[in-house]
């Protein structure tokens, strides 16, 4: 008995007589190396990695994510409708704040927003040019809080001055604009003689001239104990601001450069006689009597 037959005994198979050991065994071999899937045994990578790999590659691992990435997209698109085609995000509420001179009604008048509208297709700007143009108005913001409101915040013009125009008092602003009517005539600001019509409330913009400018100018930097004394500023010219006083007196001020000197110079020249007082030259100042 050969050693190829004693050892398939041994494994509890017949031998077959002149077959080697190697020749049986070879095709089984080369055959289960043949059909044998790929093994990640077989390969240098730690467990925790192969671990991930077949979890990132099984699609069963998406379909959760898969299903949230739907919903979140489809609520995306209803929310976008919602937002931009229907009045749920529409206005309901307009706000109004800062204005005295000009009301609220007039404010969301002027205004013009359509109510129920959605607040993302608003045109702000298109909104702050209408208020805008409301006289008293000198700047103005539009703000959307959500869901419902607008905010409408009005900076008015500051009066430094008034004009009589056609028998009616109008304030006046440093732009020497008349911005709105007021009766009677303000208390605590010096009147302005326009030499141009400049614009009122619902006028159109003219020109301003330079003169009235330097009149209000001049107007603005006087401190309340020189305005009290004042009943009239004119200017020929933007050169020539003169303060015509309740006095009778006449006070040549020139340019509104240096206002804040001549204001600390003019009630020691006041306490001298004369009925005319020249600071158009200050330092040099001149003082005369008569006409």
């Amino acid at each position: 008995m050969s050693l190829t037959t004693r050892a398939g005994r041994q494994r509890g198979q017949a031998a077959e007589p002149g077959r080697s050991r190697r020749t049986r065994h070879a095709p089984r071999r080369s055959l289960v190396l043949k059909h044998r899937r790929p093994s990640y045994r077989a390969s240098h990578h730690p467990a925790w990695w192969r671990r991930w790999w077949r979890r990132w590659t099984d699609l069963r691992t998406w379909r959760p994510y898969a299903a949230l990435l739907a919903v979140v997209v489809a609520a995306g698109v209803l929310a976008g409708v919602a937002v931009y085609s229907t009045s749920w995000a529409g206005v309901k509420t307009v706000e109004v704040s800062g204005t005295h001179y000009v009301s609220a009604a007039q404010v969301r008048s002027a205004a013009a927003i359509e109510r129920g509208r959605p607040l993302v297709r608003l045109n702000t700007g298109a909104i702050a040019s209408r208020v805008r143009a409301l006289g008293p108005v000198a700047s103005v913001s539009v703000a959307r809080h959500w869901p419902s409101t607008v905010r409408i915040t009005v900076t008015e013009r500051r009066p430094v001055a008034y004009a009589e125009r056609s028998g009616k008092f109008w304030l006046l602003d440093r732009t020497a604009i008349p911005f709105h009517r007021v009766s009677p005539a303000p208390h605590g600001l010096t009147r302005i003689d326009l030499r141009t019509a400049g614009r009122s409330v619902g006028g159109s913009p003219a020109a301003v001239s330079d003169a009235d400018r330097a009149s209000v100018a001049v107007a603005a930097q006087l401190p309340p104990s020189i305005t009290r004394l004042v009943a009239i500023i004119s200017a020929p010219s933007q050169d020539a601001v003169t303060l015509h006083l309740r006095s009778g007196r006449t006070v040549i001020w020139g340019t509104p450069q240096q206002s804040a000197a001549k204001a600390r110079v003019l009630p020691t020249l006041l306490g001298r006689p004369g009925t005319t007082f020249d600071l158009s030259g200050l330092p040099n100042v001149a003082v005369r009597s008569g006409g």
